[in-house]
C-alpha cells in the first residue's frame, strides 16, 4: 500500500543475502558470497482426487493432501580461490554438501535496504540438491549454481 505520499513501499533486490547454517534455525549463518541471484521455492500444495459415480453437478473433488516446499536456485559468481580463499571454501561446502539431509542445515534469506536495515527474512530448513558450474564461455562470467530442497516449514519475519 503506498504511503501518505503516494509512494511505493517495495523495494528492490539489492543487498539482499542468502546465508546458511549447519547448526539449526538460529545460526551461526555464513553468507554465501557474490550471489547474483536467487529465486525461492514456491510452495505447491499436492492433491487427490476423490471424484466418484454420485459427485454433484459431475464435477470432480479434490481434496489438499501436502505441501511441497519446493526448490530454491541460487546463482553466485564463481570464485576465484587465490583471490577470495574464504569465499571458495564456503563454495566448497556448498558442493560438498551435496545431497547431504542433515536436520541442522538450515537457510536463510533477508531482504535489506539501501542502509543495510533488514525488511523482510525467511529461514527454512533443507538441503543442497546440486551444485556445479554452469557451461563456460571465453566472453561470459562463470557462475556458481546450486539448488535447495526446502524440506520443512520456512519462518517469515
Amino acid at each position: 500500500m503506498p504511503d501518505v505520499d503516494g509512494k511505493s513501499a517495495g523495494f528492490i533486490g539489492y543487498n539482499a543475502r542468502v546465508s546458511r547454517s549447519t547448526a539449526g534455525s538460529t545460526g551461526p549463518w555464513t553468507p554465501v558470497p557474490e550471489v547474483k541471484s536467487f529465486d525461492p521455492a514456491e510452495v505447491v500444495v499436492d492433491e487427490a482426487e476423490f471424484t466418484h459415480l454420485e459427485s454433484p453437478d459431475k464435477t470432480k473433488e479434490f481434496k489438499a493432501t501436502f505441501k511441497d516446499g519446493g526448490t530454491m536456485a541460487v546463482v553466485c559468481n564463481l570464485l576465484d580461490p587465490v583471490l577470495d580463499a574464504a569465499g571458495a571454501v564456503i563454495q566448497d561446502a556448498i558442493v560438498s554438501d551435496n545431497g547431504v539431509q542433515d536436520a541442522n542445515f538450515y537457510f536463510k534469506i533477508e531482504w535489506r535496504d539501501d542502509a543495510d536495515t533488514v525488511r523482510k527474512t525467511v529461514i527454512f530448513p533443507g538441503y543442497i540438491t546440486g551444485a556445479k558450474p554452469p557451461n563456460t564461455t571465453i566472453t561470459d562470467p562463470v557462475d556458481f549454481n546450486f539448488s535447495i530442497r526446502v524440506t520443512g516449514a520456512a519462518v517469515w519475519s
